[in-house]
């Protein structure tokens, strides 16, 4: 591969509190489970003195709605109804976790672009008033059966926040899972029904102007819904083209790239649940939204951060490339 020069990884430019987003998380458990458990918690279990073990689990949740929020612009408050409820578990496998956006709108005031739909969120920020007032904005489900020793020889969540604190006993960080998923609920979603193709929402996802495929040279906009089912296990084909993606992965990613492009995951076998809507598995160094957790990644920005701005997030951390030039230039790429 063909390394550009790189004169300027990023730019820091730091959103004022007027500016960051606020990101408030509401127990949807009922009495005595998941976030209102009354009990005390392990003592290695990462959590504060003092604390019951539902107050430790919604300060895990807090802590990455606080740095999901810090990286987002918005002057109306994100609401997120989070719950913790038994999930398939097993020795050998097990689902961590859960959270999509609640809805979606177009052709609201501000709109970036004209009838096209965006998560309630991200459409929230530019309308500059809750679209939805009456429903959360993400809804988010969290398997309380790990605290049960289900999974492997993990004897449960761990519920520190620090990163630099490793994990006591073998226990499964909770945050980076709570950080992923939130970044499913704020627009890290196709909006496309991979299985048939279809759009979720009435008008096309703006996904649907990044999503492209190298085989048939098509974004998938463009495609009929038997198009897009096909091109949603056609790896390594499946690319984002957004232009800050696009430009931010190119010297920074030492795998995960096609024809210049980030790879989105496409296995040939169809995931449901992680095709289309996490990047590529093959991606080094790891990334946030890959489908299986990287236990690390407790508040990287990565490719993550740009592609919230290809679709239309502003944030407080502005990402710029200064290069001589590409191997591959990404189809598409525009700035």
């Amino acid at each position: 591969m063909t390394v550009a020069r790189l004169f300027a990884a990023f730019m820091l430019a730091a959103a004022g509190a007027a500016h960051a987003a606020t990101i408030t998380v509401t127990s949807a458990d009922g009495a005595n489970e998941g976030f209102n458990d009354t009990s005390v918690p392990p003592a290695n279990a990462g959590c504060n003195a003092g604390e019951t073990l539902g107050a430790c689990r919604l300060r895990v949740f807090n802590a990455a709605a606080a740095q999901w929020g810090a990286l987002l612009q918005s002057s109306v408050t994100i609401t997120v109804s989070a719950k913790m409820d038994p999930q398939t578990c097993t020795q050998t496998s097990a689902v961590l976790g859960s959270a999509g956006p609640a809805g979606a709108f177009a052709n609201f005031a501000n709109r970036p672009r004209a009838n096209v739909a965006y998560v309630v969120a991200l459409a929230n920020s530019y309308a500059g008033t809750d679209l939805s007032a009456a429903n959360p904005d993400i809804n988010a489900t969290f398997n309380v059966s790990i605290d049960s020793g289900c999974f492997g020889n993990r004897p449960g969540w761990w519920y520190g926040t620090n990163p630099n604190v490793a994990p006591q006993v073998n226990r499964l960080p909770l945050l980076p899972v709570v950080f992923h998923e939130l970044g499913h609920g704020l627009g890290f979603s196709s909006l496309y029904d991979p299985t048939s193709g279809n759009a979720l929402t009435t008008q096309p996802p703006i996904w649907g102007f990044y999503l492209y495929d190298l085989s048939t040279s098509q974004l998938w906009k463009d495609m009929t819904s038997a198009q897009r089912a096909a091109s949603s296990t056609n790896d390594p084909n499946l690319v984002w083209t957004g232009p800050k993606t696009s430009r931010w992965g190119a010297d920074w990613l030492t795998a995960g790239r096609q024809g210049g492009c980030v790879r989105l995951h496409a296995p040939s076998t169809l995931a449901p649940g992680s095709s289309v809507s996490h990047f590529s598995t093959a991606a080094t160094p790891n990334l946030l939204m890959e489908p299986n957790l990287n236990t690390s990644i407790f508040d990287k920005v990565d490719q993550t951060l740009p592609l919230f701005q290809d679709i239309g997030w502003r944030t407080g951390i502005e990402t710029f490339l200064f290069v001589d030039h590409f191997d591959k230039p990404c189809p598409f790429e525009q700035l």
